[in-house]
């Protein structure tokens, strides 16, 4: 905020960000998010923006940076491998508990 108490465009945009990033599963899904906000997208090269009035915003001037935004579908990625490894533990024990039990 500042002295008058009101949010600066950019903080404004901050608010929008964090909501969506907070949400996302994926990369595409944090584009869509913004999309749904109401903010218009602009690509330049890999570099991701937001056109707000007369003025672009890059993303990673107002704190998500292309690596950032892509550990979302890391993150996804990581969790999944996690389910699966703990699913296929789980169908291997049962396995075994089967061949004992006879």
């Amino acid at each position: 905020m500042n002295l008058k108490g009101k949010q600066s465009q950019k903080q404004h945009l901050q608010v929008h960000l964090a909501k969506a990033y907070s949400n996302a599963k994926s990369e595409e899904h944090f584009y869509a998010l913004l999309q749904d906000e109401g903010l218009k997208l602009y690509f330049r090269g890999q570099q991701a923006g937001i056109i707000e009035g007369n003025r672009k915003y890059r993303l990673q001037t107002l704190g998500y940076s292309l690596e950032r935004i892509q550990l979302l579908s890391l993150d996804r990625n990581k969790r999944t491998q996690e389910l699966n490894r703990i699913l296929s533990k789980k169908v291997s024990d049962r396995q075994q508990n089967n061949e004992l039990e006879q």
